[in-house]
């Protein structure tokens, strides 16, 4: 490598992500790794899929039922009748093995 780029990105950090079929690499200190931590949530709150050293993750949600009821009321329905109780997980996805992590609950509408 030329002494004055071996110079440059001395000590610099390299991150590279697949959001959404694109590439996206970031060399730099730790400002422009918190934007690439800054891109990865944003990237996952609109339900893409992150890819970072081969390792996979991404939000999924799972409605919440009552297997005691049947039709529309296995549901737990919001007090405004139009969404219903979601379980919010964090997968990944890694040589393989999935794991999910909960995040608690958000009401969505029935999909």
């Amino acid at each position: 490598m030329n002494p004055k780029l071996a110079k440059i990105f001395e000590g610099a950090k390299v991150r590279a992500l697949v959001i959404g079929g694109t590439q996206h690499i970031f060399i730099g200190q730790e400002g422009e790794m918190a934007k690439a931590d800054k891109l990865v949530r944003q990237a996952l709150a609109r339900g893409e899929s992150v890819i970072e050293k081969g390792v996979l993750t991404r939000i999924d949600f799972v409605e919440v039922t009552n297997p005691g009821k049947s039709g529309s009321e296995v549901y737990i329905w919001h007090s405004d009748g139009n969404r219903v109780k979601h379980e919010k997980f964090l997968v990944t996805i890694n040589n393989g093995c999935m794991t999910r992590k909960s995040l608690g609950f958000a009401w969505r509408k029935l999909e």
